[in-house]
């Protein structure tokens, strides 16, 4: 896809998921998850069932839904931080960046910062804008689909190119999908 086409895409689809309503559960449904699910070339269940996987948690209401204010610090102890706000978690990223740490896995969709985020975004604080991190996740898995023998392997690929780890990986989504799937298609 050319700079000019991906600008296109990029525009049209923040156009209409600015439009859509944010949902999660068995809501997804006319949702910006399901926009961008179509762009990514995914089910709604596999893209949502992708961010659960990457940043869910048990929210106050008792729902398991990912959480936007994450960020995983990748490394030999790989730590992760969930935060109160986007601006928090602007604030702290930009605060890793300074020190030159850049393997940081962003927001709903756990973006990494070093090997995808900079070819999207102008700046890094750009990825913990929620729509701005599924609109980059779509694209990352789209390639990773593309590159890929089969479904299942793609979606694997989006966390690691291990294959032990992306088999993991890839069963722990299907198994979030399965269930998304059945409450998405009552």
């Amino acid at each position: 896809m050319t700079r000019k086409a991906l600008k296109f895409f990029n525009v049209v689809v923040f156009i209409v998921l600015s439009h859509s309503t944010a949902s999660h559960g068995s809501e997804l449904r006319h949702s910006f998850w399901e926009v961008a699910a179509k762009a990514a070339g995914v089910s709604v269940t596999d893209l949502y069932a992708i961010a659960l996987q990457e940043s869910g948690m048990r929210w106050d209401d008792g729902t398991f839904r990912p959480w936007p204010w994450t960020l995983v610090v990748n490394g030999p102890s790989t730590q992760t931080f969930r935060y109160a706000s986007q601006e928090e978690t602007v604030r702290a990223l930009n605060r890793l960046v300074s020190h030159g740490i850049t393997n940081v896995d962003v927001g709903l969709m756990q973006v990494n910062l070093k090997y995808n985020g900079n070819a999207y975004v102008k700046s890094p604080a750009d990825l913990v804008e929620p729509r701005t991190n599924v609109i980059v996740a779509t694209h990352v898995l789209k390639a990773t689909l593309k590159a890929a023998s089969t479904k299942r392997q793609g979606i694997g690929h989006y966390h690691s190119r291990t294959p032990w780890r992306s088999e993991k990986y890839a069963d722990r989504v299907n198994h979030y999908s399965q269930k998304l799937a059945y409450v998405y298609q009552r």
